[in-house]
């Protein structure tokens, strides 16, 4: 170790996104995913600060978005467009062309981000981007894929962003997004956005290698801006497992009436309860 100096760690946005590194950004359709994205590259075409940051550090440069999902023209255009963005600043992969996570796009994406100055590169989806014959599921495979581009990220202090769906079943926010865990574990830092029942978006950092958890951040679209605030009463298992609006609590009655009949319900013992706590890139 006496060969290396301690770093101080250079933040986009500060105890979420680490400069030089691999972010993913988990969350379900309509959850705002791209939404969030977008907006945090506008901001990074300004210079402008984050959200909610306690010290911003205010990073300038171009930003960058691969996307499978969205119309340049109709969706990403605008969003980015309407946060403040320079569009001049924007690049786009250009249509009918294909990035994958393999050597040769690594080389050609560091030679566009030196090229253009770019701080922010956005991969909508990351399943997208996984070459043929690769498997998401795959922990050999994922790690595999992402070793160059998290040498390359570290190389150029370009955040790579992935936005990434999460899988249907319940459990840690670790686990919570699409394929194997090795996408996580590779990952600096993973964010899990989610929208509740009052249409309000929230997001929060699942896991981040380099501070200690910030507090979650809600934000909704306004006159097709994001507006953003502190969140209160959310966890981030919270927004992992999001509770069922429609689900009903079974009441002890309900339990009685279905006990067999001529059987007597076993009585129970009682409860303690504790004291309550207070342009194109040609890819």
């Amino acid at each position: 170790m006496g060969n290396f100096e301690r770093e101080q760690t250079v933040w986009l946005w500060e105890r979420r996104i680490p400069m030089g590194s691999i972010v993913m950004l988990d969350g379900d359709p309509g959850g705002r995913k791209t939404w969030l994205a977008l907006d945090l590259a506008a901001r990074v075409t300004r210079g402008h600060e984050m959200p909610c940051e306690e010290n911003p550090q205010l990073i300038r440069g171009g930003a960058a978005i691969i996307s499978y999902e969205d119309s340049p023209g109709r969706t990403i255009r605008p969003r980015f467009e309407d946060a403040g963005g320079d569009a001049s600043e924007l690049y786009v992969m250009a249509p009918g062309q294909r990035f994958t996570l393999c050597d040769r796009d690594c080389d050609l994406l560091q030679q566009y981000i030196e090229l253009y100055g770019l701080r922010l590169v956005i991969f909508d989806t990351f399943s997208a981007c996984l070459p043929g014959g690769k498997s998401m599921n795959s922990d050999q495979d994922v790690r595999q894929c992402l070793a160059p581009f998290w040498a390359m990220a570290e190389k150029t202090q370009c955040v790579l962003l992935f936005i990434r769906h999460m899988n249907k079943g319940s459990g840690s926010a670790l686990y919570k997004g699409a394929g194997s865990i090795g996408i996580t574990g590779a990952a600096r830092s993973v964010l899990i956005c989610a929208k509740d029942e009052t249409d309000c978006s929230h997001v929060g950092v699942a896991k981040c290698n380099l501070a200690p958890r910030p507090p979650l951040v809600s934000y909704r679209v306004e006159d097709n801006r994001l507006r953003y605030s502190l969140a209160h009463g959310k966890t981030v298992e919270g927004l992992a497992n999001p509770r069922k609006p429609n689900a009903k609590k079974e009441t002890s009655a309900e339990r009685t009436q279905e006990q067999k009949p001529g059987r007597e319900p076993r009585p129970r013992a009682p409860r303690l309860r504790a004291a309550p706590e207070n342009d194109e890139i040609p890819f």
